[in-house]
């Protein structure tokens, strides 16, 4: 497992999902240069959160940068814990969102990339 911390403009769901879904589809995959993302921006495994647009929800999720370009992006791991747990899962946290006022940070910084990195 490798991961490569890139920092990512922020996106938004173009496709609701729910607390179920495997996959999920973002309104674009640039990074600040303007240029499509691909996995060697990222390695092998990507953490990022979605969050609602007042910023009272969040969910954090491992995903397949080898996806990043594909139609969807595979989740590997949903609801994470907040604590930097890279492998449990939490029921709870994982939610449903909503088209247009989700918003989903791919290079962010979620304790799961802190941990893998330290």
């Amino acid at each position: 497992m490798s991961t490569t911390p890139t920092s990512v403009p922020s996106k938004k769901l173009a496709a609701s999902i729910k607390s179920d879904a495997t996959t999920f589809k973002l309104n674009n995959i640039l990074g600040w240069d303007g240029n499509a993302l691909t996995s060697a921006d990222f390695g092998t495994v990507g953490y990022g959160a979605f969050r609602n647009s007042k910023g009272t929800l969040m969910e954090l999720f491992s995903w397949d940068p080898a996806t990043v370009a594909s139609v969807s992006v595979t989740f590997l791991k949903r609801g994470l814990k907040f604590n930097g747990d890279i492998s449990t899962e939490v029921t709870a946290n994982k939610r449903a969102w909503v088209k247009g006022d989700t918003v989903c940070d791919l290079g962010t910084n979620t304790p799961q990339l802190l941990t893998v990195l330290t």
